[in-house]
């Protein structure tokens, strides 16, 4: 199918069929089944950087240059805010769930990887300084086990 807006960052997740959602500035748009169903100012003060849906794909993260990540239901090709997280003190240009949805990771330009529990969205830990400059990607193994990171460090 054909956008009719630009598209900054874009993921691809399961509701009712085929759910893709994409992200310009601070707006996103939600297609279903290839038609746009909806679009809504995110409430991010300054441009997403990332969405990402659980694997589940129920849930959707929109993360943001303003420092904090925001949490969404979908359901019916509509978004619902569930939940703002904050705690970094830079961009947050990194998000990642564990394989069953149990933890998510957050990183970005503060060099901190921050640590969440998906039960009830607290912060498990804080790893500060895990890079030397800004961490520009972060995932679990499917063990969950292990987080891999990325950063502008070159590690």
């Amino acid at each position: 199918f054909e956008l009719q807006h630009i598209a900054g960052t874009a993921a691809i997740g399961t509701d009712e069929g085929e759910t893709i959602v994409f992200s310009h500035g601070t707006v996103l748009r939600v297609y279903l089944h290839g038609k746009q169903t909806y679009e809504v100012n995110s409430g991010h003060k300054a441009a997403i950087t990332e969405i990402l849906f659980n694997k589940q794909g129920n849930k959707l993260t929109s993360a943001s240059d303003d420092t904090t990540v925001l949490l969404w239901r979908i359901n019916g090709g509509k978004l619902t805010r569930v939940k703002k997280l904050g705690g970094h003190t830079g961009s947050v240009f990194s998000v990642c769930f564990t394989q069953h949805g149990d933890y998510m990771a957050t990183a970005g330009q503060d060099q901190c990887i921050k640590i969440w529990d998906c039960s009830n969205w607290g912060n498990v830990c804080t790893l500060i300084q895990a890079h030397t400059n800004q961490i520009t990607a972060c995932a679990f193994d499917s063990t969950c086990s292990k987080l891999v990171s990325g950063g502008e460090d070159r590690t």
